[in-house]
């Protein structure tokens, strides 16, 4: 299946947000999981991926692009598989080690967290940074679920990150603000 680019829209980014859901949410299983597989594959095949010792990464919920099997792939690479806990209270995330997926259970917002008893890695021990989002332009820049969790962390995060998406969620240009930070790397279907 062939999904053509998103051109520039002029929407605000609650908009952006509840269409790039919708349209998410309407693809179509077997498209799914075809273009998930491609996108799968392409992150296993960088060199970033080869190399990270330690990979964060939030584990997906609702229509988002699947991140289990890529816990599962880190744990049999061998990899330290660190997930993030949100801290309201604060507007931070903690990333905590898990050694299996079912160490994480819904938690603030029905996200999928570790408890705060599983060990804290520091972010500068974090070698990949799979970050999430909505929607994407081509230079990394991203629009999230609206929290600016992930904004606030990586105001001094300095090793690799990127971001996981379906070709249909970049868009040529999206609202950008003065506190965004890109994406280093971006990988599609």
């Amino acid at each position: 299946m062939r999904m053509k680019r998103n051109r520039v829209m002029t929407l605000d980014k609650k908009d952006l947000r509840k269409n790039m859901l919708q349209q998410m949410k309407d693809l179509s299983a077997d498209d799914r999981i075809c273009l998930t597989e491609r996108v799968y594959e392409r992150l296993f095949q960088t060199d970033e991926w080869r190399n990270a010792q330690t990979v964060g990464l939030t584990v997906s919920t609702g229509s988002e692009l699947e991140t289990r099997p890529v816990i599962e792939r880190a744990f049999q690479d061998g990899k330290t598989v660190a997930v993030p806990r949100c801290i309201p209270s604060q507007k931070v995330l903690v990333f905590h080690e898990i050694k299996d997926i079912t160490d994480v259970k819904p938690s603030f917002f029905n996200l999928l967290e570790p408890p705060e008893s599983l060990p804290v890695i520091h972010k500068d021990d974090i070698d990949l940074l799979i970050v999430p989002g909505l929607i994407f332009d081509p230079a990394g820049y991203r629009i999230g679920f609206g929290g600016g969790y992930y904004d606030r962390f990586l105001t001094d995060y300095r090793n690799m990150t990127a971001a996981l998406s379906f070709r249909f969620q970049v868009m040529d240009q999206i609202p950008r603000e003065s506190h965004d930070i890109p994406v280093k790397k971006l990988i599609t279907d």
